[in-house]
């Protein structure tokens, strides 16, 4: 009887072992956190030219990539299973199909503020960012950039390879009095009210995009002075708020929440003027909403959306420089230098022939050092030609195009 049982024992153990591979490791509601992997299997993620704090400080997390559990939170890739380079983020992953989210930020660690997600909920009901007032109004958000990765398979002893533009997941809403009559200059105080407070692991406005938490106003002070255009009118200086932002996977995914500007100005007879007007277009994330204020008597505003981009210097004001810098029978190189913080990305428009060679960065934001991009043929015959596509986030549709000519294997 000692033996049947111990055999039976063994069994079971055995069983458990079994079920415990693959994408049922974890249940949904299991509250699972950071599980240790082991083993040759994983997954490289190209990060190119990305800051030090995001290359150092970016987090990943796994969530299941399949029915019945997709989307319900799996694991935490532990620090010391990621490998991290200049260029890529090497890990140990476990055997099944999931769906990877990664958080970082250009300017700061961020990890110890974010909100660990939960194995009860799917990532888009689960908050990842809450912005804590301070003082009594909200602060400014670091600028957290998120970037998803869906649909990765991983078996035994293989690494997938996979690419990842971490975009930010706020919007700058910069406000500025362009026209004002009537006001004492120095100070006056802008605020922002309707702000969004929380991100969820999706990348979304929590707990959805269109009716998100709000908080306490953001409030902020702004110098009021004389136009030097119009006698007798006011302007101030700009000023700036860095909130969460709905992160759009496409032109049709927007959020429909509006915020709302409220001036406090002192007039000319030492009165208070306190306004507010309903800002017409959501903030969007990676964008700059800019506010422009005209107030006399009432407050009109007018609402343009502007790239947010950061140009490395005054006197250079161009945007990218890419250029074929050599070409053999074999092989054509470009070499892609972007000059401002924009997302960028190549594709090859004959892709049965082509391909980008393994080491090729072809896709990234600001290049610290000029981006090499190497195609090559990948099948046996006669010459044939293809082209490099050229885009750029915030400009519409195919930038440019190269002629790759006559290459064979």
């Amino acid at each position: 009887m000692y033996i049947k049982i111990k055999h039976i024992l063994s069994i079971l153990a055995l069983l458990i072992v079994c079920f415990s591979c693959g994408n049922d490791e974890l249940a949904p509601d299991s509250g699972a956190v950071e599980v240790p992997e082991t083993g040759t299997k994983g997954l490289r993620i190209n990060l190119f030219n990305v800051s030090d704090n995001i290359r150092d400080y970016s987090e990943v997390y796994v969530f299941n990539g399949e029915d019945p559990n997709t989307n319900f939170f799996h694991h935490k890739i532990l620090n010391n299973n990621i490998e991290r380079t200049s260029e890529s983020l090497k890990m140990i992953t476990a055997i099944g199909k999931w769906n990877f989210v990664l958080v970082a930020c250009s300017e700061m660690d961020i990890r110890s503020r974010l909100t660990p997600p939960t194995a009860s909920f799917i990532r888009s009901n689960t908050p990842m960012w809450v912005t804590q007032p301070s003082g009594g109004i909200l602060p400014d958000v670091p600028e957290i950039r998120v970037a998803t990765i869906n649909g990765i398979t991983i078996t035994e002893d293989t690494y997938e390879t996979a690419e990842a533009i971490l975009e930010r997941n706020v919007a700058k809403v910069r406000v500025v009095l362009a026209d004002g009559v009537g006001f004492k200059t120095g100070t006056g105080t802008v605020s922002l009210k309707n702000v969004p407070t929380s991100l969820s692991w999706d990348g979304s406005l929590f707990p959805n995009k269109n009716t998100p938490t709000v908080g306490v106003p953001m409030t902020k002070t702004f110098a009021i002075s004389n136009s030097s255009n119009i006698s007798g009118h006011q302007i101030s200086d700009t000023i700036d708020f860095i909130i969460p932002a709905h992160k759009s996977t496409s032109a049709s995914d927007f959020s429909t929440h509006l915020i709302t500007v409220q001036v406090n100005l002192k007039t000319a007879g030492s009165t208070d003027f306190i306004k507010e007007v309903v800002v017409p277009i959501p903030p969007k994330n990676n964008k700059i909403l800019l506010v422009s204020l005209t107030a006399k008597g009432g407050v009109e505003v007018k609402v343009d959306v502007k790239d947010w981009a950061t140009v490395v210097s005054n006197e250079d004001v161009d945007m990218y420089a890419m250029s074929q810098i050599s070409t053999t029978a074999t092989m054509a190189t470009f070499s892609m230098n972007m000059k401002q913080e924009r997302n960028w990305w190549v594709t090859l428009e004959d892709t049965n022939n082509f391909e980008f060679v393994d080491e090729s960065k072809t896709f990234g934001q600001k290049t610290i050092s000029p981006a090499i991009i190497q195609v090559r043929r990948k099948t046996s015959g006669v010459a044939l030609s293809t082209k490099v596509n050229l885009f750029i986030s915030g400009l519409d549709g195919l930038k440019e195009q190269y002629v790759v000519n006559n290459l064979i294997q």
